[in-house]
C-alpha cells in the first residue's frame, strides 16, 4: 500500500474540504438571469495548487465573480466566487480530458456534518473480498475520483499530445460549471472524455470492471391543478372544487400512466444488458394548511428517458402528456372548473431551468475509443462490463457539446451516494488509478487510429 499513501491521503484531504452544493438559485434583477449559489472554492484553490505541483499549467474560469447582488423582489444578496478549474500539460495539437465535478451534495439525515467530512477507513468483506473502505461525504460521488485523475497522471507529460484536466463546479444542481466548460475553446482539441463517476448501473459480475457507455437523459413538467377557494366552513358546498383533491385524483391517474410508459433500451446480448426510463412524481403541493378550500394544486413530474429510442425526448414526452390530461377530461374522469366566469383545466409543461435539459446518449462498443479503453481494462482486470448510468450527470453536456467525441465513465466501486455514510472502496481506486495511468500513458496509440 505504500504506493498508494498519497492517493489515500489526498482523498482524506478532499473529503475534509466542505463543498457542499447550497442548492440555491436567485434571479437577479439587473442581469435578468438566473445565478447560482456555490460553495467550492475552498477545494478549487486546494486542487488547483495540487494541479500545479503536478506540472499542469492552470486557469481558472469564472463561472460567477463574487458581488452584491440585487434580487427581482429587491433584495440585497451575496453571490461567492464560483469558477472552474482548467488544466493542461504535454504537447501537441490533440488532447484527452479528463473530468471531475468539485462539489458535493449536502449531508443526508441520519449522519452529522462531523462525520461526513470526517474520513474514516476499515476493513471490510466488498464482493467477496477484504478491502480497505472509507467513509466521507463525496468519497464516491466523486472525491475518489479526482484523487484518481490527479494521482494517475502526476508523473507524465508526453511530447506528442496533450493531458487536459477539467473540474467543474455545480454538477450536483444544474451543470452551470460544465456548461461554462463548453462555451469556451478549451475543449476543441478533445478526442476523448473520461470520467471517474458513479456509473450507477447495475453492478457488473465478479471480477469485472464497469465500462459506462452512456446515461439516461432528465427533465421535468410542471401540472397546475385547478380549484375554486372559498371558506372551509362550506366545503360541503358542491359549487367549490377542492383543489388537493383534485391533485390526488391526479397522482392516482399519472401512476397508471407511469406503468403505461416504460421504455427499455438494450445495448448488449448479456442478461443485464438493458436500461429502464424513470417516470415519478417528485413534489405534490395543494393549498396552504388554512381554513380555506385549496383553489391550486401542483405536482412535478421527473422523466427520465432512454437512449436511442423512439420517443424518448422532452418534446415528444410533453405532448404525451398533454394528451393524457386530454383524455381525463374526455372520458369525464375531471370536469373542468368554472368559477366566476372562468373556465380552467389541468395546465401542464416543462419546467423552466436555467441551463438545458439533459438529454440522452450512448457511445456505440464500435467506437475506436471504446475498443482502445475496453482492451486495456482487460489487460488489467480480466474482463469487463459495458454499461448505461441510470442518472444524468456533467458528461450528459460534454455528450451534447461535443457530437463525436466520445465521453465514457469508469469510476471506482462504491455506494451510498446521497445518502448517509458515503464509502468508496480504496483497493478500486488504487486499481482505478492504475488504468487511468495507463489509458494517459497510451493515448498516443489511439490517437493513431482516429481522424477526428
Amino acid at each position: 500500500m505504500n504506493k498508494d499513501k498519497e492517493l489515500i491521503s489526498l482523498l482524506k484531504q478532499l473529503i475534509r474540504i466542505d463543498s457542499q452544493n447550497p442548492f440555491k438559485t436567485v434571479d437577479i434583477e439587473k442581469e435578468n438571469r438566473t445565478v447560482g449559489i456555490g460553495n467550492e472554492k475552498a477545494i478549487a484553490e486546494f486542487l488547483e495548487s495540487k494541479l500545479i505541483e503536478s506540472g499542469y499549467n492552470v486557469t481558472r474560469q469564472y463561472v460567477e465573480k463574487e458581488r452584491i447582488a440585487k434580487e427581482k423582489d429587491g433584495t440585497k444578496i451575496l453571490i461567492p466566487e464560483r469558477y472552474n478549474i482548467l488544466a493542461e500539460k504535454g504537447k501537441g495539437n490533440q488532447s484527452i480530458l479528463f473530468y471531475g465535478h468539485i462539489d458535493t451534495v449536502d449531508v443526508k439525515e441520519g449522519w452529522s456534518r462531523e462525520e461526513a467530512l470526517n474520513p474514516i477507513t476499515k476493513r471490510e468483506i466488498i464482493d467477496g473480498r477484504e478491502q480497505d473502505v472509507m467513509y466521507g461525504l463525496g468519497s464516491n460521488d466523486m472525491k475518489g475520483g479526482i484523487a484518481v485523475i490527479i494521482d494517475a497522471t502526476k508523473n507524465l507529460n508526453p511530447l506528442d499530445y496533450k493531458i487536459k484536466v477539467a473540474l467543474g463546479v455545480d454538477e450536483e444542481f444544474w451543470s452551470f460549471g460544465s456548461n461554462r466548460i463548453c462555451e469556451s475553446d478549451f475543449l476543441e482539441d478533445v478526442r476523448a472524455i473520461l470520467v471517474p463517476e458513479v456509473g450507477d448501473s447495475l453492478k457488473p459480475h465478479k471480477g469485472a470492471k464497469s465500462i459506462m457507455l452512456g446515461r439516461m437523459g432528465r427533465t421535468e413538467y410542471v401540472f397546475t391543478i385547478p380549484g375554486t377557494a372559498g371558506h372551509g366552513a362550506q366545503s360541503r358546498d358542491c359549487k367549490f372544487v377542492n383543489a388537493a383533491v383534485e391533485t390526488s385524483k391526479l397522482i392516482f391517474e399519472l401512476q397508471k400512466y407511469i406503468d403505461d410508459n416504460e421504455r427499455r433500451f438494450i445495448f448488449g446480448t448479456g442478461e443485464k444488458d438493458y436500461i429502464v426510463n424513470s417516470i415519478f412524481p417528485s413534489k405534490i403541493e395543494a393549498g396552504k394548511g388554512i381554513l380555506s378550500i385549496p383553489d391550486s394544486g401542483y405536482v412535478i413530474l421527473d422523466r427520465s428517458f432512454v437512449p436511442n429510442t423512439e420517443g424518448e425526448d422532452r418534446f415528444s414526452e410533453l405532448r404525451s402528456l398533454k394528451s393524457f390530461v386530454n383524455r381525463l377530461y374526455n372520458s369525464g374522469k375531471f370536469k373542468p372548473v368554472e368559477f366566476d366566469g372562468k373556465v380552467r383545466k389541468i395546465d401542464v409543461h416543462e419546467r423552466l431551468r436555467p441551463t438545458q435539459p439533459n438529454v440522452p446518449y450512448f457511445v456505440s462498443t464500435d467506437d475506436i475509443f471504446v475498443k482502445f479503453v475496453t482492451e486495456r481494462v482487460d489487460n488489467m482486470f480480466g474482463e469487463h462490463d459495458y454499461g448505461v448510468g441510470f442518472s444524468v450527470a456533467d458528461e450528459n453536456v460534454f455528450a451534447r457539446e461535443l457530437k463525436g467525441v466520445p465521453v465514457l465513465c469508469i469510476g471506482p466501486r462504491g455506494d451510498k451516494c446521497h445518502e448517509p455514510y458515503e464509502w468508496v472502496s480504496l483497493d478500486s481506486l488504487a486499481e482505478l488509478r492504475d488504468l487511468y495511468k495507463d489509458i494517459s500513458a497510451n493515448f498516443g496509440s489511439y490517437l493513431k487510429h482516429i481522424k477526428r
